[in-house]
């Protein structure tokens, strides 16, 4: 399913919870805002018992795993806390997800810890020349948990990775009897003589 009809509905409910945040009047602010909640508690008890009818039918596996597929019927399981997997199963799922990326990128992660909203892992590898790992990983996270405060991401990548380029270079110093620092040195002279006369 497209997560299209999730971004209209979501931002009108972001711009009615800021209007209600201008109401200047106090006692006004406090009803609107007490009315919010009993709606909620009231959805978050119809949702409750629609869960537990569906998990006792034959097919509510299927169900529940087409509702975690639904960036809106998640994101409303979510926010009244009903979502049927633990947070620390969505992060591992996030993870596991994000396989194909890691093995292109030649990298693995690590989760070291999921509990109270924290994140804790650690990427090895990955080529340094194709940027860091860390912002996909945490995007994908926040995806698949939303409630999470704070993820924290420990990455190192391949300190052996040499570019093609470099290893050319010396493959070329090395037939020619000249070591690569000495060709770096020849070079860097070279390229300052062609700046000194081009002035």
């Amino acid at each position: 399913m497209t997560e299209e009809p999730l971004d209209p509905v979501s931002t009108e409910l972001e711009s009615q919870l800021r209007r209600l945040e201008t109401i200047a009047d106090p006692a006004s602010r406090g009803i609107a805002t007490d009315l919010l909640a009993a709606v909620l508690q009231f959805h978050t008890a119809a949702l409750g018992r629609m869960l537990e009818m569906i998990e006792k039918s034959e097919a509510g596996a299927a169900i529940l795993a087409g509702f975690d597929g639904d960036p809106l019927v998640r994101s409303v399981l979510l926010v009244h806390d009903l979502h049927p997997d633990s947070f620390a199963t969505r992060v591992r799922r996030a993870l596991a997800d994000l396989e194909p990326l890691l093995k292109k990128r030649e990298a693995t992660a690590e989760l070291l810890s999921a509990e109270g909203g924290l994140v804790r892992l650690r990427i090895r590898g990955g080529q340094s020349n194709r940027g860091p790992l860390a912002p996909a990983v945490e995007q994908a996270i926040r995806a698949a948990a939303p409630e999470a405060v704070q993820v924290i991401v420990e990455e190192s990548t391949l300190a052996g990775f040499v570019s093609l380029d470099v290893l050319r270079n010396s493959s070329s110093a090395a037939s020619s009897g000249i070591t690569p620092v000495e060709q770096t040195t020849a070079e860097s002279l070279s390229n300052r003589q062609s700046a000194i006369g081009n002035r």
